[in-house]
């Protein structure tokens, strides 16, 4: 997909979190990475998605349209965050270290935060291109995230990137 001006469409989902809530939290961690990449006949190749471990100023970027041999289940995908937390790489994967407010940088508008505790709601009709980012790690993150978009709250982790993506797909609106 690309717009007029040639640019390709892209969903971007940052997962903002840390070592020890990724090992705690596998299950949810691997269901968020899984409602942003599968539909239900294989990947989504308009989307990437980042793990920000803010814990160790690293992340790791899924792009869907180049990571493969990753399987639609949850322990699949639990490997795959495995490896990369021990210095694994794999196809289409990138680890690298850098700044939050670099890769929102590089991240696609609008943006749509989901804060750990601050309320910053809002609403907003998503495009085929957006940007979600998920607050997993410090409420102390929610006052510069909030400042970035448009806020939405009280969605599970483990359910928010099949939600917003459907909207997406329908263009429907959130609230």
């Amino acid at each position: 997909m690309e717009h007029a001006a040639g640019a390709v469409l892209m969903r971007d989902f940052i997962l903002i979190t840390s070592t020890q809530s990724a090992l705690q939290y596998v299950g949810l961690h691997s269901r968020f990475i899984q409602g942003a990449m599968m539909v239900s006949h294989g990947y989504r190749h308009d989307v990437n998605i980042y793990l920000v471990f803010m814990d160790k100023f690293r992340y790791m970027l899924i792009r869907g349209n180049a990571v493969r041999g990753i399987l639609p289940d949850e322990s699949s995908i639990a490997y795959l965050m495995k490896e990369f937390l021990s210095g694994e790489a794999r196809k289409g994967i990138v680890i690298g270290a850098a700044e939050l407010r670099n890769i929102l940088r590089r991240t696609a508008q609008p943006t749509l935060i989901i804060p750990m505790a601050r309320e910053c709601n809002s609403h907003v009709r998503l495009g085929r291109d957006f940007t979600l980012i998920v607050n997993y790690y410090s409420p102390d993150l929610d006052s510069f995230l909030c400042g970035k978009g448009f806020g939405l709250s009280r969605i599970s982790l483990d359910q928010v990137s099949i939600i917003v993506n459907y909207v997406a797909d329908n263009g429907l609106e959130i609230h």
